[in-house]
C-alpha cells in the first residue's frame, strides 16, 4: 500500500502543536525542525511491513 504524509503540521509542528523527536547536535547547530515524536518509528515499521511511503510538502522547503 502507498501511504502519504504531509510534512506540515503532520510530522513537523507549525508551532506548539505536538511533541517532537529529541534533536541531536547536529540538528541543533544547523537548525533542522523537529519530526513528530513517534513519526520516525512508525515509518519503519510501515516499510518493513512492505508499505511504500511517500512524503509531500506543499512549502518551498530546500531537501535539507
Amino acid at each position: 500500500m502507498n501511504i502519504s504524509f504531509d510534512l506540515n503540521s503532520t510530522l513537523i509542528p507549525n508551532g506548539p502543536e505536538f511533541k517532537t523527536e529529541k534533536k541531536g547536535i547536529l540538528a541543533i547547530l544547523i537548525n533542522i525542525e523537529g519530526i513528530k515524536l513517534g513519526a520516525p518509528k512508525l515509518i519503519r515499521q510501515l516499510q518493513k511491513e512492505g508499505h511504500i511511503i511517500n512524503i509531500y510538502t506543499t512549502s518551498f522547503r530546500s531537501k535539507f
